[in-house]
């Protein structure tokens, strides 16, 4: 279920959204003058062990910041067999390939152990980048 978040208004404001704890390093350290601009277009989701986030050669819509849970990032074999090259948790995001210019995800990501993450559209992600 996702829900959109609130934008935090001080310090304190900044560990909670909705309701819900914010855990992301990621985002709990993003200097205060970033925060309006990502905040404000942050979804809060649910994820259940086995959600697939990112697939192989298909476009990369959202960046995933994790906020409790794991996602494994896989390779997969032409055989169809996977090999975990990857984890992402609460230190970090899914939709890395985002950063060096790619559209489309190389591995298959998919959550591991069911938790949380923060949402934002791979093109807001992009727009907020000073690339």
């Amino acid at each position: 279920m996702a829900t959109k978040s609130a934008v935090p208004r001080s310090d304190a404001a900044r560990k909670y959204f909705d309701g819900n704890p914010l855990k992301n390093a990621l985002l709990l350290n993003l200097p205060d003058k970033e925060c309006e601009s990502v905040y404000s277009q942050l979804v809060f989701l649910q994820l259940r062990t086995h959600d697939v986030l990112n697939e192989t050669g298909a476009p990369i819509q959202y960046a995933y910041f994790m906020n409790s849970g794991l996602a494994s990032v896989l390779n997969v074999m032409q055989d169809g067999k996977s090999v975990e090259v990857g984890l992402a948790g609460k230190e970090g995001f899914v939709g890395v390939p985002l950063l060096v210019g790619f559209q489309s995800s190389p591995s298959r990501v998919i959550i591991q152990i069911e938790g949380s993450a923060f949402r934002l559209s791979a093109k807001a992600l992009l727009k907020l980048l000073p690339l």
